[in-house]
């Protein structure tokens, strides 16, 4: 499948919030925002304020079919976040749009040391996408996402290291190197 991107622009706003609101978001708090619910966002400073940027992903008649959020690029770890329209998840599209999202910011911000997402613990496609591209599994947050029926499930946080990315190899995290560890850690 052909796969282009494109810069969102904060004229764009009105299109952005068309598109969210036109499908559902299963492990985003708000899952199926309206129109006016993005519209507010936008307005109070999300998708389009200090360090973020935005691109839809879009099929080869240009037309939308997922949307990168990247944020916090004014820190020293940006991070970000992927959602695919419901028809096209499960397509094999992750692959490539994480392994181009993180070209991106590599080659674009040569400052940036890594690159971290964090998905639910429910969002197991999300989780097996960070694996198979080169991001490593970094932090476990128990119960710190809410759901949308009030409860909380755990964030897992994964990340990738410039060096990494730039020689294919994956670090894993060295969870035993503390003095006082005593315990098996899977």
């Amino acid at each position: 499948m052909e796969i282009k991107f494109t810069k969102i622009e904060k004229f764009n706003a009105a299109e952005l919030a068309v598109w969210l609101s036109s499908d559902s978001w299963p492990y985003f708090l708000g899952s199926t925002p309206t129109k006016d619910e993005v519209l507010k966002r936008i307005e109070d400073g999300d998708f389009f304020g200090d360090g973020e940027l935005n691109f839809w992903i879009l099929d080869k008649q240009e037309k939308p079919m997922g949307l990168i959020e990247i944020y916090q690029l004014d820190d020293l770890a940006p991070m970000f976040s992927i959602r695919l329209k419901s028809d096209m998840r499960g397509k094999g599209i992750g692959i490539p749009v994480l392994e181009w999202l993180t070209r991106y910011i590599f080659e674009n911000y040569p400052d940036k040391r890594r690159i971290e997402g964090q998905t639910r613990e429910d969002n197991v496609p999300m989780r097996k996408l960070f694996n198979k591209c080169g991001y490593v599994k970094e932090a476990y947050y128990r119960m710190a996402s809410p759901t949308e029926n009030g409860e909380r499930v755990a964030s897992i946080a994964y990340g990738i290291l410039r060096e990494d990315w730039l020689t294919g190899q994956v670090t894993p995290v060295n969870w035993k190197t503390d003095s006082f560890f005593d315990g098996d850690v899977s």
